[in-house]
């Protein structure tokens, strides 16, 4: 394994088990990039790379299959898992409702305090873009999204968000080049702009015609078997689809109420 910390876990002065902070480790390792999908991970080795025992590591594989970063396969052991393409759109329209509900909620809600930080983070994600650096543009990125759900004040819509949120990282959405960057970023300054002056319904539609960008960068960058793969849908499909997102997204509506 090529993940490396600067410090064994086992010498951070910390209550929590030392099994979370293995399930932190790793996730951070998955999400940054450093493990690949379908990569094979060991209990041995993951041991030696944090410096703890094996007991830990165990418990944390565990729970990173239960939370659905990994796939653990008998008498195999346990796998960085992998995400085709029809699973990552179904994953990804999911994500995109919360994300309209996010904008709206936020635009209601949101602090000055949280709207600067928002701006910073934009700003960050300018530089990245302009360095062409993928890494650091994507990891400002989940910081934006994630401030925006902190900025909507509802605890229930962030702790359903934080639950799926592991798993677009599975396979990065629409990876982008260093123009798709820039205009995703422009797409982020609109949100922003609609959420500062407390326009939800505005806010909604500019993060719904982010999300389908983000949507469209998926499917260009996927390999054409997977295109072939999906099922072509008459104008009657289309009209279903469409509206089973819609009672989804009003259920989505209704639990954020609790």
């Amino acid at each position: 394994m090529n993940p490396t910390p600067s410090k064994p876990l086992s010498a951070f002065q910390n209550p929590r088990p030392r099994a979370v902070d293995v399930e932190r480790a790793v996730t951070q390792w998955i999400l940054t990039g450093e493990l690949s999908a379908g990569q094979k991970l060991t209990e041995q080795e993951v041991a030696e790379c944090l410096g703890v025992s094996r007991g830990p590591v165990r418990e944390a594989l565990r729970a990173l299959a239960k939370a659905g970063l990994l796939q653990i396969e008998p008498n195999r052991g346990a796998f960085v898992r992998k995400v085709d393409l029809n699973e990552a759109i179904e994953i990804h329209d999911v994500y995109s409702a919360l994300e309209e509900l996010v904008a709206r909620s936020a635009a209601r809600s949101i602090s000055g305090a949280q709207v600067e930080e928002l701006k910073a983070l934009v700003e960050s994600m300018d530089a990245a873009a302009e360095a062409e650096d993928l890494d650091r543009y994507y990891a400002f990125n989940l910081g934006f999204h994630q401030r925006l759900v902190e900025g909507s004040g509802n605890q229930r819509l962030l702790s359903i968000y934080s639950r799926l949120l592991n798993e677009p990282h599975l396979r990065r959405f629409g990876l982008m080049q260093r123009g798709q960057m820039q205009r995703s970023n422009h797409e982020h300054r609109q949100i922003l702009e609609k959420i500062t002056a407390g326009d939800a319904e505005g806010a909604a539609e500019a993060m719904q015609r982010h999300t389908s960008e983000r949507r469209c960068r998926m499917l260009a960058s996927s390999d054409k078997c997977f295109l072939l793969s999906l099922p072509k849908l008459s104008l009657k499909d289309r009209a279903l689809r469409r509206g089973k997102f819609n009672i989804l997204l009003g259920v989505l509506q209704l639990l954020s109420l609790f």
